[in-house]
Parts: structure tokens; sequence; C-alpha cells
């Protein structure tokens, strides 16, 4: 089935935004007044959708999209908002059809608006399946017919995006060893196993968790004496120093590597010899622990704003390989 876009019409402007179909109200009626022409703002995952009043009636998307996997659909609500705003009759019916008359298929099918009840301004616009050409929702008041239109098209925007590997994580994540190289498979979906191509460009970024203390710590190179210095002592976030252990990269083909640097226990600032060489003083440098540390990789499709993430937890016990005694046997 061929790969069209959910888009908002809002006069010329096309909005693109992030959810699998969206809603907007089409201008009736008179010029908006000034009062009017306020923008009704709802937020997204990643984006931000505007919607510009009418003075007769509006349409909103109301809630962000709602994916339910046992029944393989997707739903979000609309809401229709009726000018003026002291209007003593608000009921409004809803309907879809498609934009193209002459489409013979069942559009509630693809595509359903129940409202909330009798009349409500309030409605969930039910995804079925993948669908080309547009469709419209429409809601009309009871009194005077006005009306607001909504297109709809479908894109094939991800639901979901799944972690492929043959690592097997413990309760609070996957163990990594210092100095090795992990690699995590990605795919995206959705309820329809439509993902657009327009959506498959993943990012990748690395999240520290937990706190460490720091402090400044000195050395003896002779006897190897340590002297700490509480009176320096701090605590430290490990978003703030997540660069320094761990790194994660993702390919173009949705492969992403993860290099685990060095230990936790390691960390300090700075470095410098004292007393003629004969101390080494570290500034900053790792005492304990004072909260769980680990790192978690998060992974976001941005133009729909889904994302998902797993953890990891530099393990210092954590295997890094196997071998066997001898490479061939004889009997």
């Amino acid at each position: 089935m061929k790969k069209t876009k959910i888009s908002i019409i809002v006069t010329s402007f096309i909005l693109l935004v992030s959810m699998m179909f969206t809603m907007v109200s089409c201008t009736t009626g008179k010029t908006p007044s000034t009062e009017d022409e306020s923008e009704a703002l709802v937020e997204t995952t990643a984006l931000s959708t505007h919607f510009v009043n009418t003075e007769n009636v509006k349409l909103m998307a109301a809630s962000p999209m709602m994916m339910n996997p046992k029944a393989a659909t997707i739903t979000q609500k609309i809401t229709a908002t009726v000018f003026p705003e002291n209007a003593t009759n608000k009921n409004v019916d809803w309907s879809v059809a498609w934009a193209d008359a002459g489409k013979s298929e069942n559009v509630s099918n693809y595509l359903t608006v129940t409202p909330d009840s009798d009349g409500s301004t309030s409605a969930t616009v039910t995804c079925k399946g993948a669908f080309t050409g547009d469709i419209v929702i429409t809601a009309t008041t009871r009194q005077n017919g006005y009306k607001a239109d909504c297109i709809v098209s479908f894109v094939g925007v991800p639901a979901n995006i799944n972690i492929v590997t043959d690592l097997t994580p413990a309760s609070d994540g996957y163990h990594v060893a210092v100095g090795s190289t992990y690699t995590f498979g990605t795919e995206l979906s959705n309820p329809f196993g439509e993902v657009g191509n327009a959506y498959k460009n993943l990012q990748v970024s690395v999240k520290g968790v937990g706190t460490i203390k720091v402090a400044g710590k000195e050395v003896s190179v002779s006897s190897g004496n340590v002297t700490w210095y509480d009176d320096n002592a701090k605590n430290i976030s490990m978003n703030d120093i997540a660069s320094e252990f761990v790194e994660a990269f993702i390919a173009t083909d949705g492969t992403v590597t993860v290099n685990v640097l060095k230990s936790i226990e390691s960390y300090y600032d700075t470095f410098s010899r004292i007393d003629g060489g004969r101390t080494q003083y570290y500034t900053d440098c790792f005492k304990e622990y004072v909260t769980d540390c680990y790192f978690e990789i998060v992974l976001t499709e941005p133009k729909s704003g889904v994302s998902t993430s797993f953890n990891v937890v530099i393990d210092p016990n954590a295997v890094t390989g196997v071998t066997v005694e001898y490479s061939e046997m004889f009997f």
C-alpha cells in the first residue's frame, strides 16, 4: 500500500506533527477578529502544532495519539469549539468521508469518529489501518449548520522503537565492561506494519543517571599512601560527566554502537604532581557512590517524537569473552 503523509491543512499551510493523524480547523464564515486570532497550542512529544481560531467553529487535537496493540488501532481525541463562546447551543455532529467522493471503499474501515456523547464537541478519532487518499472529518453545528473540516492522511508514523540484541539484560540493564564495544539493532513499528521512509532516521544520546561523591586526593609515589581532602568534597551528577564513560553512535541502518570508555571509579577532573613529584594530586576524584549509577541510551525518531531507551551498567565483573583450552581435538 502506498505510503502518504499525515498532514494538517489550514488554508494553504501544511503542518507535519508527531501524530499518526492530526486535526485542524478550516475557516468558515467571516474573517476572524483580532481577538480570535490568538493561537491554541497543543504540546506533542517533540514538536508543537498551532491551530488558528475561526469565528464560527474550530477543530483541534486534544491529546497525543494512543495505540491499542490488541485492536491494532491508533486513537486520538479531537475537539470542536463553537463560536461565540456564549453560544446557547454548542451541539455538533461528527462525520467522516473520503475527500475523493468517487472512492468506493467504506471509509469506516479505515477511520471512525465517535463523539463522547450525543452532540458532544469532543470525540475520539480511530485509525484502523493504512490508507491512500485523504479522509475528511467534519464537525457541523446543529444550529445554523456551520462546518469545520479536518483533513487526515496516512504517512506511517512509527508508534514504537524496538531494540534487537542477543545480549541478555539484568534487572537494572545490560552489564557492560570497560574497553568493550556493544551493538544493538533497532526496528520501528506501528500497528499497521507501515512505517514511512521519512521516519527512519533515528537519533541517539547518552544520559547519565545517579550521583557520585568526589574530593581532593593525594597519593604518595613511594609508599602508595592515600590522603583525602573531605573539606572540598562534593556531589556530581552522572549526567554532567556521562561522556567520560559511555559514548553511543547510530549508523544509517539503525545499528547503535555503544563504547564503554572507562570505569566510574577511575574518574577525576585534573591531575598534577606536587612536592617535587613525590606526590600525585587529583582534584574532584571519585570517592564513593551516593546513589546507584548507570547510563540510559535514548533513541528518538525526531519527526514523530517517538522514543525508547535502554540502560547500560558498567560492571567490573562483566563477561568480556570466552575461550576453550584446545581449538581442536582428535580421538
